[in-house]
C-alpha cells in the first residue's frame, strides 16, 4: 500500500520521452533532443542510464520537436513516442512492446500505454482526442488580467469547455486593472481558437443587453420566422452567408444564438464533418442532408447508460462547434432498471413526476459495489441525480404539480434518511 501511494506522488514529478522503434520493436529512452532540427540521442531503459534520461514536465511543449522531427527523418512514422512517469517506465516499456508483438498486457498494461503515448503533435494521444488544446496551452495571462483563474473555471466546468475549442456556457463577471485599481467590465464568455501561426488566442465574448439579432445593425438578416426560431431554439434552422464570428471571412455558415451572451455565432459550413452516428442511431441521406443545411433531425428512443430512454433533435450548433443533441420537452420514461436495480411501479410513477425516491442494490458504474440511496431526475434536463444532489435538488413546476410531487417526496423518502449516509456515488 505504501509503495503504491509512492508510486503516484511521483507520477506527478519527472517524466521521461520513451521512443519505440517499430521496425525492431527495440525501445530506448531520449538523453538529448535538439528542438531546432529534430535530432535525439537515446540510451537504453537500463536503471543504470537514469543520471542520462532528459527529464520534462508532462506540460512541457513538444509541437516544434514533432514539427522538426517529422521534417528531418524519411519515414518518421516507423516510431511511436510516450511521455512517461520516471517510475512507471519499465511496466510502460513492457507494456509498449507486448502489444507490439500481439500479446495481452492486461487491462493495467493498456492503460498505462493509453496515458502516455503521444501523438505527431507531442500530446498526449488520449487527451487529443477528447480536447483540443491542452490546460498549459491556455492563454493563462490574458485570463487572469480579466479576473479568471483555473479554480473559477473548474468550479463553473468551464475547463473542459475551453480545452475543447466551445464557448464557454457560463458568462463570468470580469474586470481590469486600471492605475492599480480593478474596474468592473461585465460579464463575458470565452473561447479559444488558433490564429494563422497556431498561437492559442483568447477571444471574449461580452453580454449584450439584448439579442444580437434585433439589433439595428441586423435587420433584414433575419426573417420574422427566422428570429422566432433562434429565440425558440437557438438556430435559425438554415445556413446563412454571413462573416465568420472569429475570422470575420463572409461565407456560408452554421448560425446559433449564444443565450449567456445574447449574441449570434456563426460557423462556417466546412468546419465540421456530418457524423454517420448520433448516440448510436445510424442517420440516413435525407437526415444528414437535413443537418448539412442547418436543420433539426429528430433522434428518437435512444438508450442511456442509466437505463432510461430519451428522445430529442440533433443540429449543428455555432455555438459549440460541433453537433448538438437537445432532449424534447417530452414526459420523462423511467426504465425497469436504475443503474441495475429494480424500480417498482410506484417508484416509477414518482420519478417520473420528477420526486425522489431510495433505492436499494444500485451498482456503482465506476467501482462495480452496490449501494442504496436516494435517487429523481432533474426536470429540466431529465438527468440522474443521485444522493445529496437529489437531496439538495429543487424541481421547477407550476405550484399545484410542485406541491403534488413534494407531497409523495415526502411520504416515500422520510422512512430511509438513515440509510443514505452510506452513498458512495454521487452524480449531478
Amino acid at each position: 500500500m505504501a509503495k503504491k501511494k509512492q508510486e503516484q506522488e511521483e507520477v506527478k514529478d519527472d517524466h521521461v520521452m520513451a521512443v519505440l522503434d517499430k521496425r525492431t520493436n527495440k525501445t530506448a529512452v531520449v538523453s538529448k533532443m535538439n528542438e531546432n532540427d529534430g535530432s535525439i540521442e537515446v540510451v537504453s531503459p537500463d536503471k543504470k542510464n537514469n543520471p542520462d534520461y532528459l527529464k520534462l514536465d508532462k506540460t512541457t511543449p513538444l509541437a516544434l520537436f514533432f514539427s522538426n522531427f517529422k521534417n528531418q527523418y524519411d519515414n518518421p512514422s516507423s516510431f511511436s513516442f510516450f511521455l512517461i512517469p520516471l517510475v512507471l517506465l519499465e511496466k510502460t516499456l513492457n507494456a509498449v512492446v507486448q502489444i507490439r508483438k500481439g500479446e495481452d498486457p492486461g487491462a493495467d498494461g493498456k492503460k498505462l500505454v493509453e496515458n502516455s503515448e503521444l501523438n505527431d503533435e507531442g500530446r498526449i494521444a488520449k487527451l487529443a482526442r477528447r480536447y483540443k488544446f491542452d490546460e498549459h496551452q491556455l492563454p493563462w495571462k490574458d485570463l487572469n488580467a480579466l479576473g479568471i483563474d483555473k479554480q473559477l473555471l473548474f468550479e463553473n466546468r468551464a475547463m473542459g469547455e475551453l480545452l475543447k475549442g466551445k464557448i464557454t456556457s457560463t458568462a463570468f463577471p470580469i474586470s481590469k486593472e486600471v492605475n492599480g485599481e480593478r474596474k468592473e467590465m461585465g460579464e463575458a464568455c470565452f473561447i479559444c481558437v488558433k490564429d494563422e501561426n497556431g498561437k492559442v488566442q483568447l477571444r471574449t465574448l461580452s453580454r449584450l443587453d439584448a439579442p444580437q439579432f434585433e439589433q439595428p445593425a441586423y435587420k433584414g438578416v433575419f426573417s420574422d420566422a427566422e428570429k422566432d426560431q433562434l429565440r425558440e431554439t437557438g438556430t435559425p434552422g438554415a445556413t446563412k452567408e454571413m462573416k465568420d464570428s472569429f475570422t470575420g471571412k463572409v461565407c456560408n455558415c452554421y448560425v446559433s444564438f449564444h443565450e449567456p451572451t445574447n449574441r449570434i455565432i456563426t460557423m462556417p459550413v466546412d468546419a465540421i464533418k456530418i457524423p454517420d452516428y448520433i448516440y448510436g442511431k445510424r442517420l440516413d441521406d435525407t437526415q444528414k442532408q437535413t443537418l448539412a443545411s442547418g436543420g433539426q433531425v429528430p433522434i428518437n428512443d435512444i438508450q442511456r447508460k442509466n437505463d432510461t430512454m430519451l428522445s430529442g433533435v440533433a443540429f449543428v450548433d455555432a455555438a459549440s462547434r460541433d453537433i448538438t443533441f437537445k432532449q424534447s420537452d417530452e414526459k420523462l420514461r423511467i426504465s425497469e432498471t436504475i443503474l441495475g436495480a429494480k424500480v417498482t411501479p410506484e417508484q416509477k410513477k414518482i420519478l417520473e413526476n420528477h420526486g425522489m425516491v431510495f433505492i436499494e442494490n444500485m451498482r456503482n458504474p465506476r467501482t462495480k459495489q452496490l449501494f442504496s440511496d436516494d435517487v429523481r431526475f432533474s426536470n429540466k434536463s431529465n438527468n440522474l441525480l443521485i444522493g445529496k444532489n437529489a437531496r439538495e435538488y429543487k424541481p421547477q413546476f407550476t405550484e399545484g404539480k410542485e406541491k403534488k410531487a413534494q407531497q409523495k417526496t415526502a411520504r416515500h423518502v422520510a422512512p430511509f434518511k438513515a440509510k443514505t449516509s452510506k452513498s458512495k456515488l454521487s452524480i449531478g
